[in-house]
């Protein structure tokens, strides 16, 4: 059989049965960890980073976002270009950060950042079934916070192909 190379864009890497071992033991999984043969190896993936933001293990699409964004009450303020990623804390406590692109010379406003925020919430909660039970769980901790960004600023250029995702900080 050939081989056959192609890039999907997952993260992920190898780890050998030494390394599982390890990783299970010190999760408290001792029983697991013991099933573990020291020459085995595994592969684990963590998810694209450029098709979806991974939030709470639940995937947040730009399709999920594309609404709010559309909203005809933005129009006169925002360009619709926006970046999604995920922010985590020192304490790995995850936020769905929003970065979103002003028009031409419109300034940043607060109330404009909360109405975008709370559009986009609805969003998703409308889009994604998921996000709609991670909401009702986590309350005010699933909000998404939104930043607006001066017209052409950074990640935003003229003639650069849109980036709807940013991979994930660590």
């Amino acid at each position: 059989m050939p081989l056959i190379r192609y890039r999907i864009n997952d993260r992920g890497r190898v780890l050998d049965g030494t390394e599982l071992d390890g990783i299970l033991r010190m999760h408290g999984h001792d029983e697991l960890a013991a099933t573990v043969q020291p020459s085995d190896h595994f592969l684990v993936l963590h998810g694209r980073t450029d098709i979806a933001a991974i939030f709470h293990s639940l995937n947040v699409y730009p399709e999920n976002l594309r609404p709010a964004f559309e909203d005809p009450a933005f129009a006169e303020n925002l360009t619709g270009r926006f970046v999604v990623e995920v922010l985590e804390s020192e304490q790995h406590h995850q936020t769905l950060h929003i970065r979103a692109e002003l028009a031409k010379n419109t300034a940043a406003d607060a109330d404009l950042a909360r109405a975008l925020r709370d559009r986009c919430r609805e969003s998703l909660v409308h889009t994604n079934s998921e996000y709609r039970a991670l909401s009702a769980s986590l309350g005010k901790a699933a909000r998404p916070t939104v930043s607006l960004y001066e017209y052409h600023s950074a990640g935003f250029g003229s003639g650069a192909k849109d980036v709807y995702i940013r991979g994930a900080a660590r």
